[in-house]
């Protein structure tokens, strides 16, 4: 999953950041992102992109008896 980043940046406080689009492929995400980039007027406001990977795996058993991970996202 790619997360695209907003970061808006202050004189007197920390800067913010919050999630603004995701997708999980990374073509679309960079062309999401491009177009953040394209259309952000406000000087104090950059985007970026990052690649997030759950950290969780689980193991599920199915009625076949066969184990399979999944993510914390449920991917």
């Amino acid at each position: 999953m790619h997360l695209i980043i907003k970061e808006t940046h202050y004189d007197n406080i920390e800067n913010s950041y919050d999630i603004a689009d995701f997708h999980t492929d990374d073509m679309i995400a960079t062309e999401k992102l491009q177009g953040y980039l394209l259309i952000n007027q406000d000087k104090d406001v950059t985007y970026s992109i990052v690649k997030y990977e759950s950290p969780f795996l689980f193991k599920v058993n199915n009625t076949d008896d066969k184990f399979r991970e999944v993510s914390a996202l449920g991917e």
